[in-house]
């Protein structure tokens, strides 16, 4: 029986292969995005609008490696790395030239802990769906990891950054984080006075 031959996986090909074709005009256009997670973040420590502390922290900790978060990438995105559908699966941000993947993990409790699962879900998606084998752990002091995560960030040299996260809010924060710019306005929506047609409309209705 002739067994046929399964050509060895070639890593460096198929990398090759995605980066091909760049993300133009995003990658050159950094700026709206760091502007964007800028302006989230002052609403935010101003109290000015709501967010999950978690996903304020993606935001710093994109701003810091220069990434997008996930729900801003480009809209061919699937197409281009053939998956079906782009679902997070545990890659929280990535650079625009799609060189670099991170995950954010906002744990504050000293009993919190990063786990197996975690990891390899994580380097699982970027090394073998993106071929993107630059990888970082953003967390902060507090968070601990498995022993079997961490064997998988020492195996798949994943690089563990961690993060202070007031040092953060106050970088990206105050008032330095977008030189000549002021913070907006709270976010209120307001109805538009009504015209007279459009009153007498309303109250036929009501009758």
């Amino acid at each position: 029986m002739c067994m046929r031959e399964i050509p060895a996986f070639d890593t460096g090909e198929f990398i090759a292969s995605k980066r091909a074709h760049p993300f133009d005009p995003f990658a050159h256009d950094y700026g709206k995005y760091r502007r964007k997670y800028v302006e989230d973040i002052r609403h935010y420590a101003q109290n000015t609008a709501i967010f999950e502390p978690h996903a304020i922290f993606e935001k710093l900790t994109a701003l810091e490696l220069g990434h997008i978060v996930w729900a801003d990438l480009p809209p061919n995105f699937e197409e281009r790395f053939d998956i079906p559908r782009r679902h997070d699966h545990g890659v929280d941000s990535v650079d625009l030239g799609f060189t670099q993947t991170a995950q954010a993990k906002f744990y504050q409790s000293t009993g919190s802990r990063i786990n197996y699962t975690d990891m390899c879900t994580f380097s699982t998606y970027s090394t073998i769906l993106l071929g993107i084998t630059d990888m970082v752990l953003a967390t902060t002091h507090t968070a601990k990891l498995s022993a079997m995560a961490g064997t998988v960030c020492r195996n798949a040299s994943i690089d563990v950054r961690r993060y202070d996260y007031d040092t953060l809010l106050r970088t990206y924060g105050g008032g330095d984080a977008l030189p000549n710019q002021t913070p907006g306005p709270p976010i209120v929506s307001l109805l538009p006075d009504r015209r007279d047609y459009q009153s007498d409309a309303c109250r036929v209705i009501r009758e």
